[in-house]
């Protein structure tokens, strides 16, 4: 199995902006500098770049590629995304400001609000507001939570959801400010709960506020996990997303660049350990060849596991876009890879009948009713059964089966689900079995 060619572009593109400006790396080795493409192979690494939220990473080398094609419709291309490219990246300065605003406020007041992911792998790369972050997370503890949301809702965040945090069983929330777009996730757990608990990673984060580091990002003292818990969190919120719908190339890079930069302050035996309490060591070892394989990243054995070929798991990632999220049927083909993980065990069709009726739990995001009025799952699912039907179109019961099948392929053979289902059983992802 090969990669098509705009896919191979597209991860040199990537591989340009990650690599620039680092010791040793000379416009030698820059990509696409003797190429020349068609307007639909452009078309399609802009279509790429927009799925997976890197258009201002993958621009530079995307106009170097463009310089051969006399097309019109592929000048306007490289105009449009020109001006998409700046204005990620002005908003995305101003959204990064705005959180170390925040932050300086959290360290005023004494909290210990860890920042996760977003600004602390941005800093890594050369051009740091050229990696954008739809959201910022922080990860608080339960006694300063109340603190934190006063000091948000004063500084101009509202909560999405105004019942948020009103059960126990709720794990984030987010706050939106209007004014500089920033948007806040805050977790009083990493993880789901139940999430954690099926893959085993419950409390592997119960002291990371107390082995936290203080890192100073533009004069502002930031908290965050140390870079052994980072790296952990890092590999495991991939884990997470690719056992759900999907994840992003985006998260690739950052696992690279951070087990790049942070190697020495690394223990890489605790990695270990914590991905194999969640099976996960496979998975994470072929992220690590994806990256070293496709984005120029060194080829260190940081795990100690071989990887199966990576190009069908590399072909999911750049299929689904960020989260897996680039349509509806992927979206919805989620629940049967999930379902999967945490009920290996079950036969015949339970992982469809769980796809279509879910436990009151895994609808309380979509159903605010159903927090306070459990007995109300019934008339949820009805609810949302139509709510299918209206997509129309959209959603193909079919094609989210076939994609959900091909998936749980895939975390058979990083691991993360058990060996196939026993003899005689129905293979319960099979649309006949329906």
């Amino acid at each position: 199995m090969t990669l098509s060619r705009d896919r191979i572009l597209f991860l040199k593109a990537l591989r340009r902006f990650i690599q620039s400006g680092k010791d040793g790396y000379t416009e030698g080795d820059r990509s696409g500098e003797s190429v020349t493409v068609d307007y639909d192979t452009l078309a399609a690494v802009w279509r790429l770049s927009y799925i997976h939220a890197v258009l201002p990473m993958a621009y530079d080398a995307a106009a170097v590629l463009s310089r051969g094609i006399t097309d019109p419709d592929a000048e306007r291309l490289m105009s449009v995304w020109k001006q998409q490219a700046i204005r990620s990246v002005a908003a995305q300065t101003i959204r990064s400001s705005a959180l170390l605003q925040l932050c300086k406020k959290f360290d005023a007041a004494g909290l210990h609000v860890l920042v996760v992911k977003g600004i602390i792998c941005r800093r890594l790369y050369p051009k740091p507001d050229y990696r954008t972050s739809a959201d910022e997370d922080i990860y608080v503890l339960e006694e300063e939570l109340g603190d934190v949301r006063a000091i948000l809702e004063k500084e101009g965040l509202t909560p999405v959801d105004p019942d948020e945090f009103t059960d126990d069983e709720t794990d984030v929330a987010t706050y939106v400010s209007r004014a500089t777009g920033l948007k806040i996730e805050l977790h009083r757990h990493l993880f789901e709960r139940e999430f954690a608990v099926c893959i085993g990673a419950d409390g592997l984060f119960e002291h990371a506020h107390e082995r936290a580091l203080a890192t100073e990002l533009d004069g502002v003292p930031v908290l965050s996990m140390c870079r052994t818990d980072h790296m952990i969190f890092l590999l495991l919120h991939a884990c997470k997303h690719f056992v759900h719908s999907g994840f992003g190339i985006r998260q690739v890079c950052d696992i690279c660049r951070f087990a790049e930069a942070m190697n020495d302050e690394i223990d890489w035996k605790e990695v270990r350990r914590a991905l194999e309490r969640c099976r996960a060591e496979t998975f994470a070892a072929s992220l690590f060849r994806i990256g070293s394989e496709y984005l120029g990243f060194p080829d260190a054995d940081y795990i100690g596991t071989e990887s199966p070929d990576v190009t069908e798991l590399l072909d999911d990632i750049l299929d689904g876009g960020v989260y897996g999220s680039v349509s509806e049927d992927r979206i919805h083909s989620g629940l049967i890879t999930l379902n999967a993980v945490s009920s290996p065990e079950r036969g015949s069709g339970s992982h469809i009948l769980r796809t279509v009726f879910p436990p009151a739990r895994e609808l309380r995001g979509s159903y605010r009713y159903l927090r306070t009025k459990p007995w109300l799952l019934p008339a949820a699912w009805v609810q949302r059964i139509f709510s299918y039907l209206g997509k129309g179109k959209r959603v193909s019961a079919e094609e989210s089966l076939r994609i959900g099948k091909r998936r749980v392929g895939l975390l058979r053979r990083y691991g993360l689900v058990q060996a196939e289902e026993a003899d005689g059983q129905t293979d319960p992802c099979d649309p006949d079995s329906l």
